[in-house]
Formats: C-alpha cells, structure tokens, sequence
C-alpha cells in the first residue's frame, strides 16, 4: 500500500512551477508607446492624403442657382 502511494506523492517534472528570470523580457512601455505613435501618425498622413486628393477635383466656386 505504501508503495502505491509514494507514486502519487512524487511531484512530475512537466507541472512545476519553472522560474524563468533569464528569459527575454517583455517590450517595453516607451518603444510600445513610440511604435504606437508612429502608427498614428502614417495613418493621418494617409488619411490626410485621400482627404486632400478628394477636394482635388472639386471647384472652389460655389455653383451658381437658376433664376
């Protein structure tokens, strides 16, 4: 009976916990911060792009009504 209940007690390899300091890091929070506002910024500029190709082809002159 002892010997059927040490294989319970024994603690398996896979599910310990592993300390894992010398891993790699996370991102940090400036270089996650500065990719975020590059990212604003190219979709402005693109945004700013279609919007001022698209009044490209308008005229300025208000059109005129019929009398």
């Amino acid at each position: 009976m002892s010997d059927s209940r040490s294989a319970y007690d024994e603690q398996l390899p896979w599910l310990e916990a592993v300390d894992d300091e010398d891993g790699p890091g996370g991102v940090p929070a400036r270089r996650m911060l500065l990719a975020l506002l590059v990212v604003l910024v190219a979709l402005a500029l693109v945004t700013a792009t279609f919007f001022w190709l698209g009044r490209q082809g308008r005229s300025t002159a208000a059109p005129q009504r019929p009398s």
